[in-house]
């Protein structure tokens, strides 16, 4: 019970800087699929059986948030914790899982080079899971952290399924 207190103050103290760093990821997801522009071809190749896309831009608005917050919540941690240079690589890997996430709107819905995009899809969620192997085991990170990358790992799994409807 100690612990969970001890997180939420943690999050508590850092709330302005998590969600500075949740709004700012978020914001560069919008203003790719934005910019972007086309749903139409989803919906012309993806037929009925395809989400919304809609849909998929919401997921992909929390996705891009949970990647932010995560990386700020992994830097934060690691700073007040650990040594900064042992959390770094798991930093890295989570900004990597954002990056891999915008390329894959950019190949599958934008270029339509879905299978760069299947693959993009796959190397985010090849990111996160190395985010969570790279992170430090002592002292143990926070349950916030567990609970972002299994929220990660399932959207990227989504948007896996989602590039696999494009293709068949």
């Amino acid at each position: 019970m100690r612990k969970w207190k001890r997180e939420l103050d943690f999050l508590g103290a850092n709330a302005g800087v998590l969600g500075a760093a949740a709004f700012l990821a978020a914001m560069g997801g919008v203003l790719l699929w934005v910019s972007g522009g086309s749903g139409w071809y989803f919906y012309k190749t993806a037929g009925q059986c395809a989400p919304s896309v809609a849909s998929l831009f919401a997921l992909s608005l929390v996705l891009c948030g949970l990647c932010g917050g995560t990386a700020g919540m992994i830097l934060l941690w690691g700073r007040a914790a650990c040594p900064m240079r042992s959390v770094l690589p798991s930093a890295g890997c989570t900004a990597g899982t954002y990056l891999f996430h915008l390329g894959w709107y950019a190949a599958a819905l934008c270029t339509r080079l879905t299978v760069f995009g299947g693959i993009f899809a796959c190397l985010s969620v090849l990111c996160t899971l190395a985010a969570r192997l790279l992170l430090p085991k002592s002292p143990p990170p926070p349950f916030v952290f567990t609970a972002s990358t299994l929220l990660l790992l399932c959207a990227g799994g989504y948007f896996i399924y989602v590039t696999f409807v494009l293709i068949l």
